[in-house]
């Protein structure tokens, strides 16, 4: 698959992109550097949403014990993990550790409810080996289990697991250590060493 990729800037450095776009008079050349989403101009994403949805609701706020807490204001502004902005006073910090969608409810819960050991992948493509079996044999699952890396966000420490098939294009991902905020939606990764294996979606 990889090699069907098309790199537009090919072997440009950022350096070198920046220069040929001042060069042509575009105001991006000089525009500072962002993680943020680039289609949304002044980097609050709330807006951005705000504009293109009609059926924003609010909704309860509550806790593991079923407390009614407070109320948010559109699940599309939260994620999972999330422990500001919430709008809620519980005196002690608290942490979105699931958003129900049909429910248009979110469940918060201390630090240690939002750590999970175990996430089921879907729409696997292990992309630099061709299959689950070809990720056994390239990589640490030659004498046994597949083992290695997974990244869960884009600045998430990659961390050990081991990764064990469910099904056609999916896979059981069990870390070693729990992990904060594993979101449903996100993209998982897998890697062996600095090599990518391949990856999927968080269901």
């Amino acid at each position: 698959q990889l090699k069907y990729m098309l790199l537009p800037l090919g072997e440009l450095t950022k350096k070198e992109v920046r220069e040929l776009a001042k060069a042509k008079d575009l105001r991006i050349s000089e525009k500072a550097e962002s993680q943020e989403i680039c289609f949304v101009l002044n980097g609050d994403y709330r807006d951005f949403i705000k504009e293109r949805m009609n059926d924003i609701t609010p909704g309860k706020i509550v806790d593991i014990e079923g407390r009614d807490l407070g109320e948010h204001k559109g699940i599309a502004f939260y994620t999972v993990g999330q422990r500001k902005g919430l709008g809620i006073a519980a005196g002690r910090p608290l942490y979105i550790i699931q958003i129900d969608a049909e429910k248009n409810s979110i469940l918060v819960g201390e630090e240690a409810d939002v750590r999970k050991k175990e996430l089921i992948a879907s729409e696997v493509s292990w992309m630099s080996v061709g299959s689950m079996d070809g990720a056994m044999r390239n990589g640490s699952g030659r004498n046994g289990p597949l083992r290695a890396k997974a990244r869960i966000r884009y600045n998430h420490q990659k961390a050990d697991c081991q990764i064990i098939p469910v099904s056609d294009g999916e896979v059981k991902a069990i870390f070693d250590e729990p992990q904060h905020a594993i979101t449903p939606g996100q993209a998982v990764v897998f890697y062996d060493g600095e090599r990518i294996l391949g990856g999927g979606w968080i269901r």
